[in-house]
């Protein structure tokens, strides 16, 4: 579980300032690691049974959820129970300013202070939960329990040594995007007849290529200008997110997506014609991986 600091980290700056709100603290300057301090400090040593009384029972009850669970819960099943919250930039949050109006009781935790995202392996591979960091975990599980039935069990955790080998997180995705999009500035790209990437892009494969392409161009990363893929400014919003903020936005974008991955699959054979709508700059006509 990673600490309040690092989980401040992956917030723009202006949601800092919403969550310094909350607190009475004033958060004015421009050097956002000095903000994350501050605010850390402040969430660390803030009275959370008196913000607890200030939010709607639906919230509290949804932050109980997370603190029953040990403070970590996946995306998808808390995201069921209590809402999703909506991913915006810089540009858009200043705009709608969804802390005013949360859709959810999730998206009103996550601007208050109390909800995390972040990525985790586990025995299926990388998985996406909500979480708390152990300092309000900490501070949370005495604050709620008369929110939660059973308060949860105090476990006096032992360090353990490391693992003698590791996987690393699959994230090389933002790598190879970030080389896409840089090719797309510097050159355009024209996505049925793309160059030799190897030596590029980390993972060369042309279906992932083509998958890339797809969700760059869905997520407004990249439009078609005079025959060739561009850069848009979102391209620019995406680029200066956090690593985990990045890799979030492809996931959520390829959950959407309509890349047909059955196409795709290496030794998959159909019966018939496969039903597929091709992103617009993505695919060829015919409906096969760009490149091809």
């Amino acid at each position: 579980m990673r600490t309040l600091e690092q989980a401040l980290l992956d917030h723009d700056l202006i949601v800092l300032r919403v969550i310094a709100e909350w607190l009475e603290l004033d958060l004015t300057g421009a050097d956002k690691a000095e903000s994350v301090e501050q605010l850390a400090a402040a969430l660390a040593t803030a009275d959370l049974q008196e913000q607890l009384d200030y939010m709607e029972p639906e919230e509290t009850a949804a932050l109980a959820e997370l603190v029953r669970q040990g403070g970590r819960a996946p995306v998808a099943v808390f995201s069921r129970d209590h809402g999703e919250v909506r991913e915006m930039g810089p540009g858009r949050l200043e705009r709608e300013e969804p802390w005013l109006d949360p859709i959810s009781p999730a998206e009103a935790l996550w601007y208050r202070g109390f909800l995390y995202r972040g990525f985790d392996q586990t025995n299926e591979g990388a998985l996406e939960f909500y979480y708390l960091p152990h300092e309000l975990l900490a501070k949370l599980a005495p604050a709620s329990a008369g929110v939660v039935r059973e308060s949860p069990a105090t476990t006096t955790l032992e360090p353990v040594d490391a693992p003698e080998q590791t996987r690393p997180p699959l994230d090389d995705a933002v790598d190879d995007l970030t080389t896409l999009l840089a090719l797309a500035q510097r050159t355009g790209l024209q996505p049925d007849r793309l160059p030799d990437l190897h030596g590029l892009l980390m993972n060369p494969d042309r279906d992932r290529r083509s998958l890339l392409l797809t969700l760059a161009t869905e997520m407004s990363l990249l439009r078609r200008t005079e025959e060739r893929l561009r850069p848009t400014r979102a391209a620019l919003d995406w680029l200066q997110r956090s690593r985990e903020a990045q890799l979030r936005a492809l996931v959520d974008a390829w959950s959407r997506s309509m890349w047909n991955e059955l196409r795709h699959t290496p030794g998959l054979i159909a019966d018939g014609e496969v039903a597929e709508r091709p992103a617009a700059g993505a695919h060829g006509a015919d409906g096969r991986a760009a490149g091809r």
